[in-house]
């Protein structure tokens, strides 16, 4: 797999960070370790990136999936551009 691909700029996947009161992971689901997002990345090759929107539309906050990229230390792709991004610490 070389990327997930999100267009909607309101939508995440699950990753297991708590927003609104809500917990975003489904650690029940899979092994007894869990299926967590730095579960999932640690299977895919270092090629691997999300792509999607970089902000909310009609708001200058992040979109969910970027802010996801960014909290996983994983590569993000700008939804129709040539240009990525990778935060590392």
């Amino acid at each position: 797999m070389q990327n997930i691909t999100i267009r909607n700029s309101n939508l995440d996947i699950v990753d297991g960070v708590v927003k609104g009161g809500v917990e975003g992971d489904h650690n029940q689901f899979g092994t007894e370790a869990g299926c967590s997002i730095e579960n999932f990345l640690k299977t895919v090759s270092d090629s691997f990136y999300f792509e999607g929107p970089d902000l909310i539309t009609g708001a200058a906050e992040l979109s969910p999936i970027h802010q996801t990229a960014k909290d996983h230390l994983a590569a993000f792709r700008y939804l129709g551009e040539d240009r990525f991004e990778k935060v590392v610490h």
